[in-house]
């Protein structure tokens, strides 16, 4: 098991700063600048990639000592591609089984909330230049107001306290807790990638 920390970095934004999801070998990270809020730790539990048709999308499940499950997903377009539509559309074409609500955006990273018969997961996306979209889901409906609070609104006195327990526990394959359905449909019929032309990635 290779651990992680989870660090939620809340700092003022500037008119040029735009928050990034950033991950290393030991850290998942929210980041503007350099004011730490949160830590929390868990074990990597699963971990896959899917080759599609000029992308590739690396999925991670992650079992926080305090509770959560976070489910990561990193997807990565081939050099002469970008991804066709914005992101709320994306969103609504990767997970199938869900009413996505778009709640709000700062610079690069987007706020939803997704919903159907069973769950209700709490998504944010950064969108790296139609290049490149993370996701995190997982987190429980406070913390991601928090975070909510801390990035879009500029909320700098906020606390976000540790995570708390949630009734699901890794009982069952953690595989179950990738949300999302990236398959050859997705790039080929739904039309998620197009191609550029040379002029716009040279």
């Amino acid at each position: 098991m290779n651990k992680i920390i989870l660090t939620s970095l809340i700092a003022l934004l500037s008119s040029c700063a735009s928050p990034h999801i950033n991950v290393n070998d030991y850290t998942l990270s929210i980041t503007l600048e350099n004011n730490r809020t949160i830590n929390a730790y868990g074990n990597k539990s699963f971990e896959r990639k899917i080759n599609l048709s000029n992308i590739n999308i690396y999925q991670y499940v992650y079992t926080m000592d305090s509770g959560p499950v976070l489910t990561y997903e990193d997807a990565i377009v081939a050099t002469q591609y970008r991804l066709n539509y914005g992101i709320p559309q994306i969103i609504d074409i990767v997970f199938t089984d869900y009413n996505v609500k778009s709640i709000s955006h700062k610079g690069n990273i987007h706020f939803f909330k997704l919903t159907n018969y069973h769950e209700t997961l709490y998504l944010i996306v950064d969108n790296m230049n139609k290049k490149r979209v993370k996701l995190v889901y997982g987190f429980d409906k406070k913390t991601f107001e928090s975070l909510y609070n801390a990035i879009v609104n500029n909320d700098r006195n906020i606390v976000l306290e540790n995570f708390t327990k949630k009734k699901r526990t890794l009982a069952f394959d953690p595989e179950t807790y990738i949300n999302s359905s990236w398959n050859q449909k997705n790039i080929i019929l739904d039309g998620i990638l197009t191609k550029v032309t040379p002029s716009l990635y040279k």
